[in-house]
């Protein structure tokens, strides 16, 4: 029988390589700073190509722009840098688009979106909104269709319909297969509605009414053509108020020519509490399929496979730690970092102020790949992806806005990171095949976790393995055992406990769990 000190060396071997072979570190290729104290620079970041030059570009939204402590309000502003080969640190915006205020009063910039191709010319499209702050009425929408000289003057400009009360203009996609992509508008006319705006023509098609409250999150959110029929599909989630109190449901809606939507999939209906906002991630396991992330609850962030025969029952893999920004999903985005011909995660938490990425492939394991912490406040509070120096790579942006605390007390412009993808970026967990159905699997989590807290240990085996013996041992790099429970009967199937380690030291450490004859070893990192 094999001991721990045979299985030590080679483990150590294996860690080795998987660090000679992967790069520890997306390297930072730009760093992008605010022009003031408190202006929000990087408070939302949208990537597009808007010269049509075929390389994406950074739009970010100062919205705090031109505050001044007991002085001036503030207006917004917006920066748009064109990217490509050369794009650093140094590169200006080319574009920017300020809010006014003649005699302290005038328009103030509110949101940047990408809204994909509204009018057909292939490439994707900008969206400002501005208004005058307590006057009703004043909002307005302005489209920018690209490769435009200047900000101050927008191909289309829209208004809210009397009476609307409108929270949210997302990209859907081309859900009639048309050539334009289509915009989800979520907006209240005395009771919560949901509005397909058709790209080409701007006519408005009604899709859902009076379910939901502006009291709750919710999100209309295109994610892809997940059946690969040609029509984009997207999806509706929001709290339904019901007698026997409030639920969460997520409606799935498939895209058709004929634009009927009567008859959508409820792909959740839950009392428990998860996440209402799809998203959209590409390709992640390359079988031709769009794939999207369902919800998020406390098991992880369950993302969907696209296929013909979509199983809402089933998640296809879930992605952990939980990052992902605020509610409405905004630490999430996807890209092919690696080059690899697989589409990949990345997943932000403000609130943790790091970043992470999960690598897409056939089989992914759902933990996570690699990922970036930073000492900043509020790092991770928006994200968005491109290969911003054209070397064939999709690049992440991530931003940290604004400080905590009291603005005048602070000199924090606000910062975007760029950090580039690269080819050595590999997955360091994920199996070469599924795991078997008898195979001993072992979850951890959190994973990292924190100095001085615990760490949880979920044991599932086949049901073969009742009464078998069980014990669990945690062990540093060295192979030095610092932790270790009594053997006991394994009475169930599944099996968990919470291990404190309250002394450990940051690092990489091992979990050893050994059932009867098989046995186990994971990973697990200890933070600062």
């Amino acid at each position: 029988m094999a001991t721990l000190k045979h299985y030590i060396p080679v483990i150590i071997l294996l860690l080795i390589s998987n660090m000679a072979l992967a790069l520890t570190d997306m390297p930072v290729i730009a760093e992008l700073q605010g022009e003031h104290n408190a202006s929000g620079f990087g408070y939302q970041i949208v990537s597009l190509d808007f010269n049509h030059d075929g390389y994406k570009d950074i739009v970010v939204l100062a919205p705090f722009y031109g505050w001044a402590y007991q002085s001036t309000p503030s207006r917004g502003k917006v920066y748009v840098y064109y990217c490509g080969p050369g794009f650093n640190s140094s590169t200006p915006p080319a574009l920017t688009l300020e809010g006014e205020y003649p005699n302290g009063n005038g328009r103030k910039i509110g949101v940047v979106r990408n809204v994909g191709d509204v009018n057909g010319d292939g490439f994707d499209d900008l969206f400002i909104t501005d208004g005058i702050p307590n006057q009703a009425g004043s909002v307005r929408y302005m489209y920018f269709f690209g490769d435009n000289p200047d900000l101050y003057s927008p191909d289309l400009i829209d208004t809210p319909q009397a009476n609307q009360v409108v929270y949210e203009h997302s990209s859907l996609g081309d859900i009639d297969g048309d050539g334009f992509d289509d915009i989800g508008i979520r907006y209240t006319e005395g009771v919560y509605k949901y509005d397909i705006m058709w790209g080409g023509t701007f006519d408005r098609q009604s899709v859902m009414v009076g379910e939901g409250s502006p009291s709750y999150i919710s999100g209309m959110k295109g994610i892809g053509d997940i059946n690969n029929d040609g029509y984009d599909d997207f999806t509706i989630g929001l709290v339904h108020n019901d007698t026997g109190g409030n639920y969460n449901i997520i409606r799935l809606y498939y895209g058709n020519a004929e634009r009927v939507f009567s008859n959508p999939l409820v792909f959740i209906q839950t009392y428990s509490g998860i996440s209402r906002v799809c998203k959209a991630l590409g390709d992640l396991n390359n079988d031709g399929y769009e794939d999207f992330l369902g919800y998020a609850d406390d098991e992880g962030m369950k993302l969907w496979f696209g296929s013909d025969n979509l199983n809402p029952a089933q998640a296809s893999v879930a992605l952990n730690p939980v990052y992902y920004g605020d509610e409405y999903m905004n630490g999430i985005a996807y890209g092919d970092f690696n080059n690899d011909g697989y589409d990949d995660v990345v997943g932000a938490s403000y609130y943790e102020q790091r970043f992470a990425v999960w690598l897409g492939n056939s089989n992914m394991d759902g933990y996570r790949d690699w990922q970036k912490p930073s000492a900043l406040e509020n790092f991770g509070y928006s994200v968005a992806t491109g290969d911003y120096d054209g070397d064939g790579y999709c690049d992440i942006a991530v931003s940290a806005p604004f400080e905590q605390g009291e603005w005048p007390m602070h000199n924090y412009t606000g910062y975007v990171f760029v950090y580039g993808g690269n080819g050595q970026m590999v997955a360091g967990d994920d199996p070469i095949a599924p795991p078997a159905p008898k195979q001993l699997r072992v979850s951890l989590g959190p994973n990292p976790l924190r100095a001085g807290s615990a760490i949880s240990c979920t044991i599932h085996c086949p049901d073969s393995a009742k009464g078998e013996n069980m014990e669990i041992a945690i062990f540093n790099i060295k192979g030095q055992r610092l932790y270790h429970t009594n053997k006991q009967v394994l009475a169930t199937s599944e099996f968990s406990t919470i291990i404190p380690i309250p002394t450990l030291a940051s690092g990489l450490y091992l979990c050893k769990v050994k059932v009867g004859e098989q046995e186990k070893v994971s990973k697990f990192t200890i933070l600062k």
